[in-house]
Order: C-alpha cells, then sequence, then structure tokens
C-alpha cells in the first residue's frame, strides 16, 4: 500500500511539474524564404502551438524559429517533425523544458554597463553572467536571464545590431530534454570563469531586427541556399 501510495506521488507530482514548465521548441535549419505563417501553418495540425520568436533581415528568415505549445502534449506532438522536410531542408526542434536565457556574444573592449543597458531596453533583466578569463579580462561573452518572455524575443531581434561600433552576435541558450546546454557554436564555447550580478533593468522596447543567428550543437549556416 505504502508503495502504490509513492508511486502515486511521484506520477501526480511529475504531472504538477509537466503543467508548470515552460513548453517551448526551438526550430532549426529553416529555408530562408519560408515564412512566419509558413512554420506556423507546419505546426498546426501537430498541437496548439505559436510561433513567438522569428527574426528576418531584408524579408529572409535566419533560419530559425521559437514556437510556445500550450499543453505538454502539443509539445510532444509538434516534436515528432524533428528530422521531417520543410521546403527543402531537413528542420531539427529541441524541447526546452526550462526557462531559456540569451547568449551574447560581443567585443571584449566593451563596457559591462553597455551592455546591460543596450539589453535591459528590451525588459526587467534578472540575471547577467559575464565571463572573464585568467586574468580577469571580459572575453566578450555573456548569458543573461530575463523575467519574461516577451523579453527573450526582444533581445533575439538585436541579433547583428551594433554596439560601439561592433556586431553583436545574439542566441538562444537553453538545456535541452537531454540537459545539454545549446547556444551559439556549442556546449564548450561558453566556459571559464564568470562574474555573475543581479541587475534589474529597465523596461522598453524592442531592438531592430537582426541577422544571422540560431542556437544548438550542429552549429549555424551560412546564408545562402533555399
Amino acid at each position: 500500500q505504502k508503495k502504490r501510495n509513492a508511486q502515486d506521488e511521484a506520477r501526480e507530482g511529475h504531472s504538477k511539474l509537466r503543467k508548470l514548465a515552460p513548453r517551448f521548441l526551438h526550430v532549426r535549419n529553416i529555408s530562408f524564404k519560408a515564412t512566419a505563417d509558413e512554420v506556423q501553418e507546419l505546426f498546426k495540425e501537430q498541437g496548439n502551438c505559436e510561433v513567438v520568436s522569428y527574426p528576418m533581415e531584408d524579408g529572409n528568415g535566419l533560419g530559425f524559429a521559437v514556437l510556445k505549445c500550450e499543453k505538454f502534449q502539443d509539445l510532444e506532438n509538434c516534436a515528432k517533425l524533428d528530422k521531417t522536410e520543410f521546403r527543402g531542408r531537413l528542420i531539427y526542434l529541441d524541447k526546452v523544458l526550462v526557462m531559456p536565457g540569451i547568449f551574447v556574444r560581443y567585443s571584449p573592449e566593451t563596457a559591462d554597463e553597455d551592455i546591460k543597458e543596450k539589453f535591459s531596453k528590451c525588459g526587467a533583466i534578472a540575471n547577467i553572467d559575464i565571463k572573464n578569463d585568467e586574468e580577469g579580462k571580459s572575453r566578450g561573452i555573456c548569458l543573461i536571464k530575463y523575467d519574461s518572455e516577451d523579453a527573450i524575443w526582444k533581445a533575439l531581434l538585436l541579433n547583428r545590431t551594433e554596439l560601439n561600433g561592433e556586431k553583436l552576435k545574439v542566441a538562444l541558450s537553453y538545456r535541452n530534454s537531454k540537459g545539454e546546454l545549446s547556444g551559439s557554436k556549442g556546449r564548450g564555447e561558453y566556459g571559464g570563469s564568470g562574474r555573475t550580478s543581479n541587475f534589474r533593468g529597465r523596461g522598453g522596447g524592442s531592438g531592430r531586427r537582426g541577422g544571422r543567428g540560431g542556437s544548438g550543437r550542429r552549429g549555424g549556416r551560412g546564408r545562402g541556399g533555399n
């Protein structure tokens, strides 16, 4: 009886966790010619999911999108389209079961306050982790966590915008369903010692749409092709 009760409690706890966990899908390797509406239509029959981020540049997509699913089962159904063909390319899907962050690469000469000021315009920053080298100098890499989902999608649009004359690289950073850290070119790129600060940013508008971006174990893909 006790064992059965323990199993029931475990199932109930897992069910509650599934209901509370963010339900996002990161879709990669999308044809640059595909529109957000086409991506939305692709997943429409699989479940109740909405395209919440689809950055573009010069009228073309940048090869990735983020979907938010209404229910856990919607997430599971949509994930079945992993490694299927869409607009002449195989698309790859990662389940994002915790709230993602933003990976930012920038010039090491850029001051910390300049990074905070630029990205706080997207929304309130809960945490910013700035990476240093062994001598305590900036590596030009940081990971930003926001208080809201909207701020994340706005921050992604800052990809390839300029700060102090240098273009930024902004990508989604998250742990996928296997527990692996995805972001920029891979897990090894965001290493080293760092300074973490809890920084409350100012809310505000979004940046202009940026250029090539994306994240994941398979890395980026240059412009061209489909």
